[in-house]
């Protein structure tokens, strides 16, 4: 969006069509009568009547991506999209398989790159975000609405996500109000107040509420999130921030429908049956953080910044089978810091956790506290102008003697104005999770003696592009798992398997001219192994998977440029027979030995407009559109069906009170 769209998306007021997409560059001189807007974007204005004269100017502070990361979005580029939820959209993406089940709000996974669902690690601007007992990473506690800068490594032997929020320093109070509904009472509806006390001090309340009615039997869900938070500059230099963050989850477990042949599968809800009837699950999380940023200098992000934190984890499963419940208190302090000389770039980071848990209510773990220690850094180099060599590193210590640590790097040459051609290699050792050394329950247990996954993993990457063609290229990435931790099916305990490889490709289009954004891409993923272990034979006979995905839309301006709107459809195939990963909604845990039964050839088509008519915007979209043409259904993950043909409306509605 142009600087004009986004004032125009704020105020209401009118736009000139000619204007490139750019943003100009932060003035080193800062006019005396400039005030501030929305998302830290500079508007120059009249001082307003009784603004005191004595209050200084403030130039929202920006943050720096980690080294190595690759900006996946940003807040502009969301406001044009709809999605409940981070695997929602990241699925549609070139280089992910999706393990969907089949409800917004559930723990969807998905494998980027070749790298699983549990080796998925996410940081909420450096704050761990993983359950700190089962390592899960559940997208559905993000609040997506909300990022300002969405950002990935998928080079390191974890695939690593990076996100902030934006932060609001405004001259009037602002709602913001984000509303998405469809069928099968599948809606959310979030809503945002901040005003600002003066012109350093920001608050900011948020609230969101997320339900799936299920359109199959048992799988209902609901969810809240909210916060609150309270920034403010001590000067030009100095940040400080509050903040409360808060999720709630409430859902049946169905743990999976019966499917006897899924291509005969029924889809309609008064002909399936769950494979449980009477369970169900809770999760809470909240955040308490105090931080602080600092920049030496307004023409730059920030260079440094410390959190001090408590995470409270909760997650409890009741059924007849097996009933669990653990929570946990994490206190945690974070640093990191920016420093650079000439070409090179210097990140370090550490981060220190103390978690215990309820002695009195947790029942599912054989251990009551333990230690984390995290350090290490992100590093960058040019040599000379058209080559970045790339580099980081850390280190784990857990106060039950396990230690992990991961280094790698990767090589970026530019040849010419139009070649881009990349390398990494990275490798390293992860220290097993709380849930998979001291879980204990009646269907499932921890191993105490297992050992740490090493891993061992490559990618390499060449794309050309020039001026509506803005990339053609391809991409090969691979992981080498040594003493692989998977939950053995028949005993329910964690165990290691011998060795085996997770393999993956993608080949991919993209075009963006004026009027029409086209992008193709064909991903592959692959496990094998050398091993007789009838598991490591399973999981390498587990399948060839494969998703084609090809999206079209037209955009212009319409009714005399009253409104600007994008439209055009999305199309997503898997052509190939496999089996796919296992959840288990017991340990919301992901594993990689495959479900028995394996899921047929599907494909989806979505229809999706959006429009921007001052400062509302609509969104609409028509999900699977040619169900039951040539399929009555189709699966992401075994024994999770997936919606049928339903409509899907949205608005967001900025409000200047």
């Amino acid at each position: 969006m142009t600087l004009q769209l986004l004032i125009a998306f704020v105020f209401g007021s009118g736009i000139n069509p000619a204007i490139q997409d750019t943003i100009p560059e932060i003035q080193t001189e800062v006019p005396a009568d400039t005030v501030l807007t929305i998302n830290g974007v500079q508007d120059e204005e009249i001082e307003p009547p009784g603004r005191p004269e004595d209050q200084p100017y403030i130039l929202p502070m920006k943050q720096r991506i980690p080294i190595n990361f690759r900006e996946a979005f940003t807040d502009s580029l969301l406001r044009w999209e709809q999605f409940y939820t981070l695997a929602e959209r990241q699925i549609s993406q070139p280089g992910a398989i999706g393990y969907r089940l089949g409800a917004h709000g559930r723990h969807d996974g998905v494998m980027m790159r070749a790298t699983e669902p549990r080796h998925r690690r996410i940081f909420f601007d450096g704050i761990p975000f993983n359950d700190p007992v089962s390592g899960a990473l559940n997208t559905n506690l993000l609040p997506l609405d909300r990022m300002r800068t969405y950002a990935e490594q998928t080079s390191g032997i974890t695939h690593d996500g990076w996100f902030e929020l934006d932060r609001f320093y405004v001259t009037e109070p602002l709602t913001w109000v984000n509303l998405q509904n469809t069928r099968h009472d599948v809606r959310s509806a979030e809503g945002i107040i901040t005003a600002n006390a003066d012109r350093q001090t920001n608050i900011e309340l948020a609230y969101r509420g997320n339900n799936d009615g299920g359109e199959y039997r048992r799988n209902v869900l609901s969810g809240r999130q909210a916060s609150i938070r309270l920034s403010r500059y001590l000067n030009q230099n100095w940040l400080v921030q509050g903040m409360l963050f808060y999720n709630s989850f409430q859902m049946d477990e169905p743990e999976g429908f019966v499917v006897t042949d899924p291509i005969l599968f029924p889809f309609e809800r008064n002909f399936v049956t769950p494979n449980s009837q009477n369970s169900n699950s809770s999760l809470r999380n909240s955040l308490v953080s105090a931080s602080v940023y600092y920049r030496p200098d307004l023409r730059e992000p920030a260079m440094f910044k410390a959190h001090v934190y408590q995470n409270r984890f909760r997650r409890l499963f009741n059924s007849t089978q097996d009933s669990t419940f653990h929570r946990s208190f994490t206190n945690g302090v974070h640093a990191s810091g920016n420093l650079s000389v000439g070409s090179f770039m210097l990140q370090p980071h550490v981060n220190v956790m103390f978690t215990t848990t309820d002695e009195e209510q947790t029942r599912s773990l054989e251990i009551e506290s333990w230690n984390t220690y995290n350090a290490g850094f992100h590093a960058s180099i040019s040599p000379v102008d058209f080559i970045t060599l790339n580099s980081w590193g850390d280190f784990s210590m857990r106060s039950d003697d396990q230690t992990g640590f991961q280094a790698g790097y990767q090589t970026d040459i530019r040849i010419g104005r139009s070649i881009k051609v990349y390398q990494s290699l990275s490798f390293g050792r992860l220290i097993p999770t709380i849930q998979q050394m001291y879980w204990l329950s009646n269907n499932y247990a921890g191993n105490p003696e297992i050992l740490p996954e090493q891993i061992a993993r490559i990618e390499a990457g060449l794309e050309w592009g020039r001026g509506w063609l803005s990339g053609i290229g391809m991409r090969v990435y691979g992981s080498d798992i040594s003493n692989p931790i998977l939950n053995d099916r028949a005993t329910g305990e964690f165990i290691n398997i011998d060795n085996y490889q997770s393999a993956g490709a993608e080949v991919y289009l993209n075009i963006d001219t004026q009027y029409f954004e086209v992008a193709a891409s064909t991903t592959f993923q692959t496990y094998m192994s050398m091993s007789a272990n009838p598991v490591n034979v399973e999981l390498d006979d587990s399948g060839f998977r494969i998703w084609n995905r090809l999206s079209a839309f037209y955009k212009n301006y319409f009714f005399d440029f009253a409104t600007y709107a994008k439209i055009g459809a999305s199309v997503v195939f898997s052509p190939t027979v496999y089996h796919t990963s296992r959840y288990i909604p017991v340990l919301d845990y992901w594993d990689p030995m495959s479900e028995e039964i394996e899921i047929p050839s599907f494909y989806r088509v979505d229809l999706m407009a959006s429009a921007r008519v001052r400062n509302v915007m609509f969104l609409m979209k028509y999900e699977n559109l040619f169900d039951e043409i040539g399929q009555n259904g189709y699966f992401e993950t075994a024994g999770y069906p997936m919606p049928s043909r339903r409509f899907r409306l949205g608005i967001r509605w900025i409000l200047r009170n």
